[in-house]
């Protein structure tokens, strides 16, 4: 994928989600039940937290080295209940930040991962990247896009919650 189509769609994706953050009091945010059990606070701290691991495969992949994912040393049957474990984890370590320091975070968290991508050549993006656990090789740019996939997944939440409202 063409690195300018890339930062269009990351771009794209946390405008998206600021315009449905802009339509959400604070009391919303830390108290209404948006998805399962989490607020949009929740939500975002999640991807936040994603982002930021995102940021370090990124930064692999612009070293040409194999990203550390969390399935490495794992099989694709262990996938669900690693990432649960996981999102518990962040969930359980995020779940009491102010709501000020959660979106700082995840503003912070997107900023950065910008600029990082930014600084990386299409090459990077292009370059075929051999995962043990997966079936298939990727490219660089999928590393990238997971976190477009991530926000896109979570945000459709915050989205349904919203239209609920009007």
């Amino acid at each position: 994928m063409n690195k300018q189509v890339l930062i269009e769609k990351l771009n794209m994706t946390y405008s998206w989600i600021e315009r449905m953050i802009s339509q959400i009091s604070e009391d919303e945010m830390t108290q209404s039940i948006v998805h399962g059990e989490r607020t949009s606070k929740d939500i975002l701290a999640h991807i936040a937290a994603w982002n930021w691991n995102g940021i370090e495969w990124i930064k692999s992949v612009g070293k040409g080295e194999k990203p550390l994912l969390p399935m490495e040393g794992h099989t694709l049957e262990e996938r669900d209940s690693i990432f649960a474990r996981l999102n518990e984890e962040i969930h359980k370590r995020d779940q009491n930040k102010h709501l000020k320091d959660v979106l700082e975070d995840y503003y912070q968290s997107w900023k950065t991962m910008m600029n990082l991508v930014e600084t990386l050549k299409q090459e990077d993006f292009d370059r075929t990247i051999h995962l043990d656990w997966a079936a298939n090789p990727i490219e660089g740019w999928n590393v990238v896009h997971w976190r477009v996939w991530h926000a896109e997944n979570h945000g459709k939440h915050i989205e349904a919650w919203l239209e609920t409202k009007s």
